[in-house]
Protein backbone atom coordinates (compact mmCIF):
# COMPACT_ATOMS: atom_id res chain seq x y z
CA UNK A 1 0.00 0.00 0.00
CA UNK A 2 1.04 3.61 -0.26
CA UNK A 3 1.21 3.71 3.54
CA UNK A 4 3.90 1.03 3.55
CA UNK A 5 5.82 2.83 0.81
CA UNK A 6 5.56 6.11 2.72
CA UNK A 7 7.24 4.49 5.73
CA UNK A 8 10.31 3.91 3.51
CA UNK A 9 10.03 6.86 1.14
CA UNK A 10 7.33 9.49 1.45
CA UNK A 11 5.66 10.47 -1.84
CA UNK A 12 2.18 11.63 -0.93
CA UNK A 13 -0.60 11.22 1.60
CA UNK A 14 -2.70 9.92 -1.32
CA UNK A 15 -2.27 6.68 -3.23
CA UNK A 16 -0.84 8.33 -6.37
CA UNK A 17 0.76 5.08 -7.61
CA UNK A 18 -2.41 2.98 -7.24
CA UNK A 19 -0.73 0.52 -4.87
CA UNK A 20 -2.78 -2.22 -3.27
CA UNK A 21 -3.24 -5.97 -2.79
CA UNK A 22 -2.94 -6.70 -6.53
CA UNK A 23 0.39 -4.88 -6.93
CA UNK A 24 3.89 -5.87 -5.93
CA UNK A 25 6.67 -3.38 -5.34
CA UNK A 26 10.39 -3.36 -4.71
CA UNK A 27 12.26 -0.43 -3.17
CA UNK A 28 16.06 -0.30 -3.52
CA UNK A 29 18.57 2.34 -2.48
CA UNK A 30 21.66 2.72 -4.69
CA UNK A 31 24.67 4.50 -3.31
CA UNK A 32 27.11 5.89 -5.84
CA UNK A 33 30.43 7.40 -4.86
CA UNK A 34 30.95 10.62 -6.75
CA UNK A 35 34.34 11.43 -5.30
CA UNK A 36 36.53 9.84 -2.69
CA UNK A 37 34.71 11.47 0.22
CA UNK A 38 31.25 12.01 -1.31
CA UNK A 39 28.46 9.60 -2.09
CA UNK A 40 24.88 10.02 -3.14
CA UNK A 41 21.95 7.63 -2.74
CA UNK A 42 19.29 7.19 -5.40
CA UNK A 43 16.05 5.31 -4.86
CA UNK A 44 14.62 2.78 -7.28
CA UNK A 45 11.00 1.72 -7.11
CA UNK A 46 9.78 -1.16 -9.29
CA UNK A 47 6.04 -1.84 -9.28
CA UNK A 48 4.32 -4.76 -10.98
CA UNK A 49 0.66 -4.16 -11.76
CA UNK A 50 -1.91 -6.79 -12.79
CA UNK A 51 -1.77 -5.58 -16.41
CA UNK A 52 -0.18 -2.95 -18.66
CA UNK A 53 -3.28 -0.71 -18.72
CA UNK A 54 -3.17 -0.32 -14.96
CA UNK A 55 0.58 0.37 -15.06
CA UNK A 56 0.09 3.04 -17.69
CA UNK A 57 -2.77 4.63 -15.74
CA UNK A 58 -0.65 4.59 -12.58
CA UNK A 59 2.12 6.48 -14.41
CA UNK A 60 -0.37 9.05 -15.71
CA UNK A 61 -1.93 9.55 -12.27
CA UNK A 62 1.50 9.76 -10.61
CA UNK A 63 2.74 12.24 -13.20
CA UNK A 64 -0.26 14.52 -12.80
CA UNK A 65 -0.02 14.47 -8.99
CA UNK A 66 3.76 14.51 -8.47
CA UNK A 67 4.96 16.52 -11.48
CA UNK A 68 2.06 18.86 -12.29
CA UNK A 69 4.28 21.62 -13.67
CA UNK A 70 6.25 19.31 -16.01
CA UNK A 71 5.50 18.22 -19.57
CA UNK A 72 5.19 14.50 -20.17
CA UNK A 73 7.43 14.50 -23.25
CA UNK A 74 10.62 13.32 -21.54
CA UNK A 75 11.64 10.47 -19.29
CA UNK A 76 13.95 12.44 -16.96
CA UNK A 77 12.77 15.34 -14.79
CA UNK A 78 14.60 17.74 -12.51
CA UNK A 79 12.91 18.07 -9.14
CA UNK A 80 14.01 19.68 -5.89
CA UNK A 81 15.83 16.62 -4.52
CA UNK A 82 17.68 15.66 -7.73
CA UNK A 83 16.59 13.93 -10.90
CA UNK A 84 13.64 11.60 -11.38
CA UNK A 85 13.28 9.13 -14.21
CA UNK A 86 10.86 6.42 -15.22
CA UNK A 87 10.43 3.45 -17.47
CA UNK A 88 7.15 1.77 -18.35
CA UNK A 89 7.53 -1.80 -19.59
CA UNK A 90 4.41 -3.90 -20.05
CA UNK A 91 2.88 -4.18 -16.57
CA UNK A 92 5.91 -2.69 -14.79
CA UNK A 93 6.42 0.90 -13.75
CA UNK A 94 9.98 1.71 -12.73
CA UNK A 95 10.78 5.00 -11.01
CA UNK A 96 14.15 6.30 -9.89
CA UNK A 97 14.31 9.23 -7.47
CA UNK A 98 17.01 11.49 -6.03
CA UNK A 99 19.59 10.89 -8.77
CA UNK A 100 22.50 13.34 -8.50
CA UNK A 101 22.68 13.94 -12.27
CA UNK A 102 20.96 13.07 -15.52
CA UNK A 103 23.55 10.41 -16.40
CA UNK A 104 22.64 8.38 -13.31
CA UNK A 105 19.01 7.99 -14.34
CA UNK A 106 19.49 5.84 -17.48
CA UNK A 107 22.38 4.05 -15.81
CA UNK A 108 20.11 2.80 -13.02
CA UNK A 109 17.08 2.21 -15.25
CA UNK A 110 19.05 0.23 -17.84
CA UNK A 111 20.17 -2.21 -15.16
CA UNK A 112 16.55 -3.07 -14.36
CA UNK A 113 15.84 -6.31 -16.21
CA UNK A 114 12.41 -7.87 -16.70
CA UNK A 115 11.74 -11.58 -17.21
Amino acid sequence: SHLVLNSFFYLSHENILDLGPSTEALHVIFEKKQQESQSHAARLLVIRYPDDKRASKAWTDFFQAYLPDKKNDEDVFHIEDGWLGYKLVDRYLVLVFECPDTDSVPEILSNTVFN
